[in-house]
């Protein structure tokens, strides 16, 4: 995760708490996880709720950093790292994410996936390799918190 740093991160604000999954508009955590090309670190200009509708998926090299505000995630599947590198979560409050039936998602980089079934868990990660998750609040996910599956390496789990 030591690549998640340097003058070639874009660091970007999230202002806006909407969810438009297929579309997302500049200003929201969608938007800045799937959108912008390239190493992304993701702040918060203040507290907030963000509801999903579908999970968000997390591209390789992207920090979501919550120090300072109280960010809530809640609504459908919640967060997915599916096939990506270096990737830190760091004080979020993720709760109440719910099974998600197959539905369609934008992805890393602008492109449009299809997902399968998601279960509801706070933070999937499938495939993923060098994945930091710290001093995030994780609580009453219809399937569970954490699944980490699929040859997922790397992983560090603290102070959560």
């Amino acid at each position: 995760m030591i690549n998640n740093i340097g003058k070639d991160v874009m660091k970007y604000k999230v202002i806006d708490p909407s969810d438009d999954h297929l579309s997302p508009k500049s200003g929201t955590l969608p938007y800045g996880t799937t959108m912008i090309k390239g190493k992304v670190w993701i702040t918060f200009k203040n507290s907030m709720t963000i509801t999903l509708q579908i999970p968000i998926l997390l591209s390789s090299f992207t920090a979501i950093d919550g120090r300072g505000v109280n960010v809530h995630i809640t609504g459908a599947g919640c967060l997915l790292v599916y096939q990506a590198t270096n990737i830190i979560i760091h004080g979020l409050l993720i709760h109440h994410c719910k099974a998600q039936s197959p539905s369609t998602v934008m992805g890393p980089n602008v492109k449009v996936i299809p997902l399968g079934q998601i279960d509801g868990d706070a933070i999937r990660l499938v495939t993923a390799r060098k994945v930091w998750i710290d001093y995030n609040t994780l609580y009453e996910c219809q399937d569970g918190l954490l699944d980490v599956t699929r040859s997922s390496i790397d992983v560090t789990v603290s102070n959560n």
